[in-house]
């Protein structure tokens, strides 16, 4: 049986994974129309401190990810 902390983490992780997944999606649809303004450079820094948090997150609930960095 799951403990509140661990739905709390597993939720908490989807919710990283949906907002990564968004911002990639942004910069992707950015750099197909060539858009690499000052908001692309921001978004791309943050989506690489998201990817950190994201994958601290896990580790740190013990969840398991995928190896292209998804949640099992």
């Amino acid at each position: 049986m799951k403990t509140i902390e661990e739905i709390t983490g597993l939720q908490n992780a989807i919710i990283m994974q949906s907002q990564r997944d968004s911002l990639r999606s942004e910069l992707q649809a950015k750099s197909r129309f060539n858009q690499f303004d000052k908001e692309w450079e921001e978004k791309t820094n943050l989506l690489k401190r998201l990817d950190q948090l994201f994958n601290l997150h896990c580790e740190l609930c013990g969840l398991k990810l995928s190896k292209f960095g998804r949640l099992i």
